[in-house]
């Protein structure tokens, strides 16, 4: 007696047909898709934005605090401010390091290194685990 009156139901059109509750199915799995990646996609957001405000605002500190060494005040704190943060304007306190960093050229870098002793294997025609051998030698002297 049931499957007559269901059969009926589905006939008139009361009860949705397969394609139908198939056509729900998919429509939910995209709805859950979408929503998925939109959470990724705003979690990766909010994880990311951070970083980036921080180089602005340790810039903004290093303005700061020279300006307050200048001590600057009204219109020239003002128009300092707004030079120091450009991006080509370079603090003192960055200046300072990257000289120093500069003077100790004369040893080479572990990229120099690697250079030079991939230039001499591909030289000598090295391959597999001669050449293994021999780059690890050549990176250690």
């Amino acid at each position: 007696m049931f499957l007559k009156e269901f059969a009926a139901l589905a006939i008139m059109g009361v009860l949705p047909l397969y394609e139908e509750r198939s056509l729900t199915i998919y429509t939910k799995e995209n709805y859950m898709k979408k929503l998925i990646a939109l959470a990724c996609l705003g979690f990766a957001f909010a994880v990311s934005a951070p970083a980036f405000a921080g180089a602005q605002q340790d810039k903004m500190k290093g303005c700061n605090a020279e300006a307050k060494a200048e001590n600057l005040k009204g219109a020239d704190r003002k128009a300092f401010m707004s030079k120091c943060l450009k991006k080509d304007y370079v603090l003192k306190s960055e200046a300072k390091p990257a000289a120093s960093a500069a003077a100790p050229a004369g040893k080479a870098t572990q990229q120099d290194k690697m250079k030079s002793c991939n230039a001499d294997a591909k030289a000598k025609g090295l391959k597999g685990d001669e050449r293994k051998k021999f780059m690890s030698s050549c990176l250690k002297g």
